[in-house]
């Protein structure tokens, strides 16, 4: 067969002129080896990129090679039967067949690779969480604002806006794979208000609740190509349908298909015993280039605090922790907004939690202590001291002269009558 074999991310084409200026093309998708044999669905496109005919078929097998050749040519119009005989096609089908898999391996060979002092560093799509042409899981317990969060930031992204966060602008297709689509026009709607976008904004979306990542793909690849999408976001990872989350293969072979369709956001949910780490096999946290958990606080029926963090950052700095305010009313989200200082406070990042324990240890011991005294005795920063101070387990004391105490709340004195600050106003109601 001629050389003009293409191979991309998802398959191998070879265009075929049937006759003078049209042109058909053998496709081959979805190539992969089982334990009888190498396997492709392969088609024929018209000119339109049509389907003509296509079959899963087993690439060595000749006699189902010979069935599909005469099943192309029974397909084919009258007019290009004479030009494009019976075994023409017989001969390039075989030939196709043949070349499929030598073609689809020899993608990847060894070469030699040199450092580069001058290339760039890394780029960000939406920093500091999703980087270009890489893979980020978002993930936390069920009902925890993930998925307004990872809708937030496909908005973000196809819409230039950078509210919440700076951002470049990419066609964006959110994969809904959990909510009907009223639910998700209802939430697009809310999400693009919050933002400051007019409500009716569209983002392109498929909506395909109740089913599975496995059975969507190709349809997903088509709507990458013809619609020039360049992020994808996946809500959710439960949905993959490529086996069980738990095992190690069909969780590689989700990640291999989103990290095929480029830039990626999928969200993930924690188990019931462990909100630590996303639910599944290690190969989802090995596969992503940045893992971000969502941890929240409650504040009544109205406001949701989401404490972001981030757990793994491949070839990037571990981004700091960041708050945010998700305010709801009897319509559902009406805000989204930066926390305040004093909003939320037991959503604290990992290390300031050890320096809590460290603080409630000393305060235990002695008693009541200044800020200053604090930082100077456990060699921690004022400004370190004076944040973790706000956490509900410390209590403001009656001054010392002109200097402010603290101390454990449940080892206050008596005769040390506390002083109710504003951040102690709130946590007491």
């Amino acid at each position: 067969m001629p050389d003009s074999f293409t191979v991309d991310e998802s398959g191998v084409s070879y265009p075929r002129e049937v006759e003078a200026g049209v042109w058909y093309t053998y496709r081959a998708d979805a190539i992969h080896r089982t334990p009888i044999g190498l396997v492709a669905r392969i088609s024929l496109l018209d000119e339109r990129r049509y389907s003509l005919v296509f079959d899963m078929l087993p690439l060595d097998n000749l006699r189902a090679r010979g069935d599909f050749a005469k099943e192309i040519f029974r397909r084919l119009p009258d007019s290009y039967k004479k030009v494009y005989p019976e075994r023409e096609v017989r001969k390039d089908v075989d030939g196709f067949c043949e070349s499929v898999w030598p073609l689809w391996v020899g993608r990847y060979r060894a070469k030699e690779t040199e450092g580069d002092l001058m290339m760039p560093p890394p780029e960000y799509v939406l920093p500091p969480y999703i980087l270009e042409g890489a893979g980020t899981i978002i993930f936390g317990p069920p009902e925890r604002g993930k998925s307004y969060i990872s809708m937030a930031m496909a908005i973000s992204m196809d819409a230039a806006c950078d509210y919440l966060w700076e951002c470049k602008q990419k066609k964006v297709l959110f994969l809904n794979l959990e909510r009907s689509e009223d639910s998700i026009r209802r939430r697009l709607t809310k999400v693009n208000m919050a933002l400051g976008l007019p409500p009716e904004r569209p983002l392109l979306v498929m909506n395909a609740r109740g089913r599975r990542l496995g059975d969507l793909i190709e349809a997903i690849r088509e709507d990458v190509r013809e619609k020039n999408v360049e992020v994808i976001i996946l809500d959710s990872l439960s949905r993959v349908g490529m086996g069980s989350l738990t095992e190690d293969a069909p969780a590689n072979d989700a990640m291999d298909a989103l990290n095929q369709l480029g830039t990626w956001l999928a969200v993930g949910h924690t188990s019931r015993a462990d909100s630590t780490h996303v639910f599944g096999s290690q190969m989802f946290d090995a596969a992503a280039d940045v893992i971000l958990q969502v941890k929240t606080q409650r504040v009544g029926a109205e406001k949701l605090g989401i404490g972001l963090q981030v757990t793994k950052a491949n070839d990037i700095p571990r981004a700091p922790f960041r708050r945010l305010a998700l305010c709801f009313d009897k319509y559902g989200l009406s805000e989204m907004r930066e926390a305040g200082e004093n909003e939320f406070l037991e959503l604290v990042p990992p290390q300031a939690l050890n320096v809590a324990g460290e603080i409630f240890d000393y305060l235990l011991e002695a008693g009541k202590a200044t800020p200053s005294q604090i930082a100077s005795d456990t060699g921690h920063a004022r400004a370190v001291i004076s944040k973790v101070l706000r956490d509900q387990r410390f209590i403001q004391l009656a001054k010392d002269g002109r200097f402010t105490m603290y101390g454990v709340r449940q080892a206050a004195r008596p005769d040390d009558a506390p002083v109710a600050g504003p951040q102690q106003q709130e946590l007491l109601g």
